[in-house]
């Protein structure tokens, strides 16, 4: 969180959209959920 707050949209919306696309990536490659998937799910964030 410390690192995906400050860089998110500020919306319920892309909220929404970052969780559901780093969930799906964490399924998708198997791995956990860190800092790394979580700059890939916001460079991926469509709002």
């Amino acid at each position: 969180l410390p690192y995906i707050v400050p860089r998110m949209p500020r919306a319920f919306a892309a909220a929404r959209n970052l969780v559901e696309t780093l969930d799906q990536l964490a399924l998708d490659t198997g791995k956990p959920i860190n800092r790394r998937l979580a700059a890939t799910a916001l460079d991926n964030l469509q709002i």
